[in-house]
């Protein structure tokens, strides 16, 4: 559901992790920030968790209260993540994702801009934007702590990352370039694309039945149709609502790798015991811990459950 409907009177917080993305590393830009927001939106900086639970905890509770996200993916997580906690599924406020991340995928699929600061303007002036209603995973690690996000996976997503950030986390050439090495080494099975690809020993239970194979290679969840590079995995998402899109695969390399081009038009993979449905509640069990992900933030877990988590109202420059 999409609507331009305006909100009168709106309160504007502006939460900002100034070490989020490659934007802030500038010194400069926070300083251009506070002067955009000064008089016109409450700027808080949520760099450390105890920083964002103080910040969001002292928030009001008032319908027109908006909240500006500057930041990244994991930024955007752990701001819902917060709120979530704070508020509660049935009160939470409108949520403002700004793209000062390096890679920004939750933003860009929710409609946000490719110019932070243009986002960002387009906000403090009351432009019309557009108002839309998107839904989000709730995740559960460790049967203790738990998260609201967009995308979580282990496997080749986690072991993906780690790449990433060994090249710095410097966005799509970084990211494209460890797709492209993985796919073109995968007809040979080249150590690299082995050690991108390589099975994970865990188990996965989907709606209380324990799949067959015991390592995975993928596995990957998502609100989220496209999950960046165009990749269209979980392309079912969205589909039905209340029903999350989840993606397997115990395939090795030389097998998986090759499929690339069949994810990025959107079509299943070729693996006989994988899974590709949409699903209301799964979960993963390691041997012992294992790498994961959630909105680009790494986690070492023994278990995961991923469930729909709640539903926000998200303002934004255009329809995602």
């Amino acid at each position: 559901m999409t609507t331009t409907d305006s909100i009168d009177q709106p309160q504007l917080v502006a939460l900002v992790n100034a070490k989020s993305g490659r934007f802030f590393r500038d010194p400069s830009v926070l300083g251009k920030v506070k002067a955009l927001c000064s008089n016109r939106a409450e700027l808080q900086e949520v760099t450390e968790d105890a920083q964002l639970a103080q910040n969001v905890t002292r928030l009001p509770e008032r319908p027109g209260l908006q909240v500006g996200i500057l930041g990244g993916d994991g930024t955007v997580m752990r701001v819902m993540t917060q709120l979530a906690k704070v508020f509660g599924p049935s009160r939470l406020p409108l949520i403002v994702p700004i793209p000062f991340g390096t890679m920004c995928t939750t933003s860009r699929r929710w409609g946000a801009g490719r110019s932070p600061f243009r986002t960002l303007n387009a906000w403090l002036n009351h432009e019309p934007l557009v108002l839309a209603r998107q839904e989000t995973l709730s995740v559960t690690i460790n049967d203790r702590e738990e998260l609201v996000g967009c995308t979580v996976g282990t496997g080749l997503v986690a072991q993906f990352f780690e790449r990433y950030e060994a090249l710095g986390a410097r966005g799509v050439v970084s990211a494209g370039r460890i797709a492209i090495e993985s796919f073109l080494g995968s007809f040979f099975s080249s150590s690299f694309s082995q050690s991108i690809m390589r099975p994970l020993d865990c188990r996965i239970t989907v709606e209380n039945q324990e799949t067959a194979p015991e390592h995975f290679s993928l596995v990957v969840c998502s609100v989220f149709k496209n999950v960046g590079l165009g990749i269209k995995v979980t392309y079912r998402a969205g589909d039905e609502p209340g029903r999350i899109a989840l993606v397997t695969s115990s395939l090795p390399a030389r097998q998986l790798g090759p499929q690339f081009w069949r994810v990025l038009s959107g079509r299943d993979l070729r693996d006989p015991m994988g899974i590709n449905r949409l699903v209301c509640d799964w979960s993963l069990q390691f041997e012992k811990s294992g790498p994961i992900i959630v909105d680009g933030e790494r986690r070492n877990v023994h278990s995961l459950r991923v469930r729909p988590g709640p539903t926000w109202s998200v303002l934004t420059e255009r329809s995602g």
